[in-house]
């Protein structure tokens, strides 16, 4: 096992950051595509955060591995470790489920010498549920894309370790959208991320990343525009009032498509809760969803008549 405190000389041009909890086999995959790209001056480090059965083993797939293991803190507080023990200016996240594609470090260390004053870097992505792919199609990105409800994924993401501190890093008292908050933060005074938009991350749709805990969710992302949306009436800035009044908007259709899928497998009051929800969320998205149910099922009854 490499000790996260025993450093080589010479600092890589990368540190890749991958946080982990209860990872299972995911872990492993994650830390093989990065060993897999094509370029190789970078460091990985591995930051378990109390997972129940941690892989320090996993430092033994190559000596740039570094494994730290912490008690249980959230994934904001374990990305934060992560920085400060990284000897790299540049920053790469990866998540333990998500996968990179062999070029994407090549790709991206382009692209950062192309676009040296970027906020951040990032890059298209792949959403894969079962056999389906469905790529991503990222555009350009400034504040007020990303406050309508742009997703950046941050395994395509690379940053400035240096920015990163300068703003504190991740919010250690957030458990939700604290990526979004972080971007956020980046550009919300006209820094400008760089992107490429070709896939180069794999993002796998599961039961162990579907969260069921959609209310915090919503709670947290309509607080983080409300802040935003606030500032921006400080400021007098229509423009960012309009992204925010459609990332609301958005937010509000997402969460009430949610808590219908949350309904669909719930039972007797559990099922009444999510329903309420989604009507209170998005009205126009229950009755649909509630109008689609009524045919399906009356379909069925005149099939059996």
């Amino acid at each position: 096992m490499h000790d996260a405190d025993a450093e080589p000389n010479t600092a890589p041009a990368v540190s890749v950051i991958i946080t982990s909890y209860d990872s299972g086999d995911f872990l492993a995959r994650a830390v093989r595509s990065v060993l897999a790209q094509t370029v190789d001056d970078y460091e990985i480090i591995v930051i378990d955060d109390g997972s129940r059965v941690p892989q320090p083993e996993i430092a033994h797939l190559d000596p740039r591995i570094r494994f730290h293991a912490q008690r249980n803190r959230g994934v904001s507080v374990a990305r934060n470790v992560g920085v400060s023990l990284a000897r790299a200016e540049l920053i790469a996240f990866l998540d333990h489920d998500d996968i990179w594609y062999p070029t994407k470090l090549e790709r991206q260390l382009r692209q950062v010498t192309e676009f040296p004053d970027a906020a951040f870097w990032c890059t298209g992505f792949d959403w894969v549920r079962g056999d389906s792919i469905t790529p991503s199609g990222m555009g350009e990105l400034d504040y007020p894309a990303m406050l309508r409800g742009t997703t950046i994924l941050p395994s395509t993401v690379m940053i400035r370790r240096s920015d990163y501190l300068a703003i504190g890093g991740h919010n250690p008292l957030l458990t939700h959208a604290e990526d979004g908050d972080l971007f956020l933060r980046l550009v919300m005074d006209g820094a400008r991320p760089a992107v490429i938009p070709d896939s180069l991350v794999r993002y796998e749709l599961h039961e162990a990343n579907a969260s069921s805990d959609y209310r915090s969710i919503a709670d947290t992302a309509f607080d983080l525009l409300r802040r935003h949306g606030e500032r921006a009436t400080r400021r007098g800035d229509a423009d960012v009032l309009r992204a925010v009044a459609a990332g609301r908007a958005r937010a509000r259709e997402l969460y009430s498509y949610q808590a219908i899928d949350a309904a669909r497998s719930a039972h007797g009051v559990d099922r009444l809760h999510h329903f309420g929800f989604a009507l209170r969320t998005s009205p126009r998205v229950a009755v649909h969803a509630l109008r689609k149910t009524f045919q399906t099922r009356l379909l069925r009854l005149l099939r059996r008549g």
